[in-house]
């Protein structure tokens, strides 16, 4: 009886600490993640951009400026702001350059979208 007693003050000892460690463990990973705040900025590869911008357009070709990034080596930097080039091809075949485009979170978590102004651009 005393044997079997034992085993189940081990037993619960042991539940406990197991409890205990996943909940350190869940709130270690939630401190990593950081606050997800919709429309701050959000760093992204190159490909990612242009990626983005032709699900909306025909071609794009988007280049992250240096100065507002650049994590990791290549291929895996990283920016904020990109110099694109767009067109698309409709009646009339349109193309601009030296598009500006700021990457920001989106409203999930791990999504993004990507704000600009085409008004004003170099569009021929």
């Amino acid at each position: 009886m005393v044997g079997s007693m034992r085993r189940v003050v081990v037993g619960l000892v042991l539940l406990a600490v197991l409890i205990a460690l996943g909940i350190w463990a869940g709130s270690v990973q939630a401190a990593n993640q950081g606050r997800w705040i919709p429309g701050t900025p959000y760093m992204i590869s190159e490909e990612d951009a242009t990626g983005f911008l032709e699900d909306v357009v025909d071609h794009a070709y988007c280049q992250g400026i240096p100065r507002f990034g650049m994590q990791g080596e290549f291929p895996y930097e990283e920016y904020v702001v990109f110099d694109c080039t767009i067109s698309h091809t409709g009646k009339v075949h349109i193309t601009c350059s030296g598009v500006r485009y700021r990457s920001v979170k989106g409203v999930k978590r791990g999504y993004f979208r990507l704000k600009g102004n085409i008004r004003d651009k170099d569009c021929f």
